[in-house]
C-alpha cells in the first residue's frame, strides 16, 4: 500500500513469522540503533566516509537485509560504499569479497564475525576493519575476544535485536570516553564501548525473564528459561508480552 514494510523472522522456530512495520516504528528503532548503538562507533555507519561490509541474507523479507537496502538507498551516490556479503556463499567466496573490498565496518551475525576472524587468523583474509557490530546471535566473551585479536583490538559492539522487538537491548557507549581511558594512539576509532554489558531499551521495548511456567523471574542471579517481549512502538502489529525461548539474567545494579 505504499505505507508498511513486510518481512519476516528468519524462521529459527521452524515457522517464520510475518510481520507488518510502519513509517512510526522504523523511525524510532533507527533513532535507537543511531544514538544507541552505532553511536559507540564514532561516524563509522556514515558510509559517504567509511567503506561498510554487511554480512546478511540477501532476501529483503528479512530485516536486517531490508535496512542494509535502505540505508544504502538513502545516499545512492555512496553505493559503492556498501557491500553486501550474502551467507549463501562458499566461505573462500566471501573471504574474496572482503579482501577485495576492504572494510572498515562489517556488521552481521556474531557466528559470521567469528567465522571470517578464524579466516585472518589462518592468513586467508587480509583486512583490518575499525570495528565490527554485531546482532540477532548469542555474542560470547571468547568470541570477542577472538575478533579482536584476530582484527588488532578493534572495537566489537553487539545489539540484541529481533524482528518481532526490534532494538531491545544495546551495548553500553560512552562512559570511557568520559572517564578519560579512550582508544590508543595507533587505534583512535576504539573508544565509547565502556563495558560488555547490554542496556535494556526500556522506553520502548519491555523485557521480561520468566522461568519455564512463564513465570516473571525476580532474582537477578538467575538466567531465565524465555523472555516475555513487548514493542511499545509497532501499533499496526501489536507484540506484547511475545515469548520467545531466550535466556537472559537482567542485573540491578548500575553501569558505571
Amino acid at each position: 500500500m505504499g505505507k508498511y514494510t513486510m518481512l519476516t523472522t528468519s524462521g529459527t522456530t521452524g515457522d517464520p513469522l510475518m510481520m507488518l512495520r510502519d513509517g512510526h516504528r522504523n523511525a524510532i528503532h533507527g533513532a535507537i540503533l543511531q544514538s544507541r548503538f552505532f553511536s559507540a562507533l564514532g561516524d563509522l555507519m556514515d558510509f559517504s566516509k567509511h567503506r561498510v561490509a554487511g554480512l546478511v541474507m540477501d532476501d529483503q523479507r528479512i530485516s536486517s537485509y531490508s535496512s542494509f537496502i535502505r540505508l544504502r538507498q538513502s545516499k545512492p551516490e555512496f553505493e559503492q560504499n556498501m557491500l553486501c556479503v550474502p551467507l549463501r556463499l562458499s566461505t573462500d567466496e566471501k573471504v574474496k569479497m572482503l579482501n577485495d573490498f576492504q572494510p572498515e565496518l562489517i556488521a552481521g551475525y556474531p557466528s559470521e564475525a567469528l567465522l571470517m576472524a578464524l579466516q585472518q587468523k589462518s592468513g586467508k583474509l587480509h583486512i583490518a576493519p575499525k570495528a565490527v557490530a554485531c546482532s540477532a546471535e548469542t555474542l560470547t566473551n571468547d568470541m570477542i575476544d577472538t575478533i579482536q585479536d584476530a582484527f588488532n583490538g578493534c572495537a566489537v559492539a553487539n545489539n540484541y535485536c529481533m524482528t518481532e522487538g526490534g532494538e531491545m537491548a544495546c551495548q553500553a557507549v560512552g562512559a570511557r570516553r568520559e572517564a578519560g581511558v579512550g582508544a590508543r594512539r595507533d587505534r583512535p576509532w576504539a573508544y565509547g564501548l565502556s563495558c560488555r554489558h547490554l542496556h535494556v531499551n526500556a522506553d520502548w521495548v519491555i523485557l521480561e525473564p520468566v522461568d519455564e511456567n512463564k513465570n516473571l523471574i525476580t532474582d537477578s542471579s538467575t538466567w531465565s528459561k524465555g523472555v516475555l517481549v513487548t514493542d511499545l512502538s509497532n501499533f499496526i502489529q501489536p507484540i506484547i508480552r511475545y515469548y520467545v525461548e531466550d535466556s537472559v539474567r537482567i542485573s540491578p545494579s548500575q553501569c558505571r
